[in-house]
């Protein structure tokens, strides 16, 4: 069983790269975001994006990227369950051993965590 959902449709991932704080690794870039509290937000899962683009190879090639991806966040334990994720592939991923992706997934994600650890967003400020 996943231990995450899946983000969907376009606002949920513009939202999470428009309010969210990125984290770089040579390969990827995992944008996260904690959406505020409230009763049309369901908090219990976290929900993981993944984005790659016609740059990163062929189909084939972005297909097992992506299966590796959702491989690696299976066995990885993501943080806070409340945080939403949007993974980025740069070209350069395509080539990468799993060993060396898991490397960077996990580098990545736990520096993400960190990054939206503290980040509450405009409206939480103003009403806290």
């Amino acid at each position: 069983m996943r231990r995450y959902a899946s983000l969907r449709g376009r606002r949920e991932f513009a939202l999470v790269l428009r309010r969210g704080r990125a984290w770089q690794a040579k390969y990827l870039v995992v944008t996260s975001f904690a959406p505020p509290r409230s009763n049309k937000v369901e908090r219990s899962t976290a929900r993981v994006g993944i984005v790659i683009t016609k740059k990163v190879g062929t189909a084939v090639e972005r297909n097992r990227l992506r299966r590796r991806c959702k491989a690696i966040l299976d066995q990885t334990p993501i943080g806070d369950s409340s945080i939403w994720y949007v993974v980025q592939f740069r070209p350069a991923a395509a080539q990468l051993s799993y060993q060396n992706l898991q490397e960077q997934l996990e580098h990545a994600l736990a520096g993400s965590v960190r990054a939206a650890g503290g980040a509450r967003t405009r409206r939480e400020i103003r009403s806290a």
